[in-house]
C-alpha cells in the first residue's frame, strides 16, 4: 500500500532542521541554529521540498561533499537560512490545510504575491523571509475547510450565549445593554 505524499504527517519545524528533540523554547531554539544545525536537516528539507539534497546545498552555499559527514554542524548562516525555510514549509502547509505538495511547489515557484520572485530564493535575507512570511499569512484557506455557515451556532441563541453574569445584575458590565440604558438615564 503506497501513501500519497499529501496525507503524510505534517512536516515538524524541528525535524525538517535536522534535530533529533524538540528544542523547549525561543531561547533554546536560538541556541541551537547560532551552534549550528546538523547536515541531515538539508536532506530532510529537500526530500519534503521534493528536490535534490545537492540542490538545496548549491543554494544554501554547502559543498555538496558536505552531505556526506552525518556529524558536521552547518554554519550559522547557512542553519538561519534552512530554518527559514522549514518555518516556511511548516506556515505554508498550514495554510493550504495540510497540502504539502502545493505548500512546497508555492515555495519553488514565481509568485505574483512577491512580485514574481520564488519564494525559497527570498528566503536567503531576512527583509525576504518579511515579505513571505507576509504572503502566507494574506493566504486563504480552502473554502471547503472553513467552518461551514450551517454548522456555525447562530449569534442570539442559546448555543451562542454564555451567561457572564451568575449572580445577577450588578450593572458593572460595560457590555450589558440594561447597565447602558442607566447610565443614559442618570445624565
Amino acid at each position: 500500500m503506497t501513501t500519497d505524499r499529501n496525507e503524510q504527517d505534517r512536516p515538524e519545524l524541528y525535524r525538517l532542521c535536522g534535530l533529533k528533540d524538540l528544542p523547549t523554547s525561543g531561547t533554546n531554539w536560538h541556541d541551537v541554529i547560532t551552534a549550528g544545525l546538523p547536515v541531515r536537516g538539508i536532506r530532510n528539507t529537500a526530500r519534503v521540498l521534493d528536490v535534490k539534497d545537492t540542490e538545496l546545498a548549491e543554494l544554501l552555499g554547502v559543498d555538496e561533499a558536505l552531505l556526506a559527514d552525518k556529524d558536521t554542524l552547518l554554519s550559522r548562516d547557512v542553519s538561519n537560512f534552512l530554518y527559514r525555510i522549514a518555518v516556511t514549509i511548516t506556515r505554508s502547509v498550514v495554510k493550504t490545510a495540510g497540502d504539502v505538495e502545493k505548500a512546497t511547489a508555492w515555495m519553488r515557484t514565481a509568485q505574483t504575491s512577491l512580485k514574481g520572485y520564488v519564494p525559497i530564493l527570498l528566503l536567503q535575507s531576512h527583509i525576504g523571509s518579511e515579505y513571505v512570511f507576509a504572503a502566507i499569512d494574506r493566504m486563504e484557506l480552502p473554502k471547503d475547510r472553513l467552518i461551514r455557515t450551517e454548522e456555525a451556532p447562530d449569534a442570539g441563541t442559546a448555543e451562542f450565549e454564555h451567561n457572564f453574569d451568575e449572580d445577577g445584575d450588578d450593572g458593572d458590565n460595560p457590555f450589558d445593554d440594561d447597565a447602558a440604558d442607566d447610565d443614559a438615564s442618570e445624565d
